[in-house]
């Protein structure tokens, strides 16, 4: 049942939290495999332990694993809910960042601009997950030099989390950091 499930889940992040990590990660893929076997491989239960699998083989650098599962989650997603869901454009914004993290600029660029406008147009220009995927936009047009375009994305980050959050939060503080190490890269002050 879904209830056994959460229970599970809850332990795995034990097992995660005490430093288990490889036994954390053998738990996580046969849980994932009860999920599939349970729910299908086109269902969000499974198409969220596929996330979280990812993140977690993320944080130990199995980057070619996690992005094979924030695929399969993406696809699954697409195919239930469609392009334009909160979920799926969240999908997409993870594999967008791990691309970029593995300086696939070219490969994540698409997608990150997918996220960054479906997101827009579905929660709209105020919205956590919207900051998130301008952010990521921005981030990877600083990589690639296209500091004109990355900075006002960086901006309404910083000005849009300073307001919804407060000054001193960290989420604003880390999005100020970065408009600032555009600013610098730039030589403008």
């Amino acid at each position: 049942s879904l209830q056994n499930f959460e229970i599970c889940d809850r332990l795995l992040q034990i097992v995660w939290s005490s430093g288990k990590r490889e036994e954390a990660i053998s738990l996580e893929r046969s849980l994932v495999k009860r999920k599939e076997a349970a729910f299908g491989t086109v269902n969000e239960v499974t198409a969220q332990a596929l996330s979280n699998l990812a993140a977690h083989l993320q944080v130990l650098a199995r980057f070619d694993e996690a992005s094979d599962l924030l695929l399969r989650a993406l696809e699954a997603r697409k195919s239930m809910m469609g392009m334009n869901h909160p979920d799926t454009l969240r999908s997409l914004l993870e594999m967008g960042t791990l691309l970029c993290n593995l300086g696939k600029m070219n490969a994540a660029e698409p997608l990150l601009r997918g996220a960054c406008s479906g997101m827009t147009e579905v929660l709209g220009s105020s919205h956590a997950d919207t900051f998130s995927s301008m952010e990521a936009l921005a981030s990877l047009l600083r990589r690639t030099g296209d500091y004109i375009e990355a900075e006002p994305l960086q901006r309404r980050v910083a000005s849009g989390r300073d307001a919804m959050l407060g000054a001193t939060h960290a989420d604003s503080l880390m999005s100020r950091s970065n408009l600032g190490v555009l600013l610098l890269v730039r030589c403008e002050f």
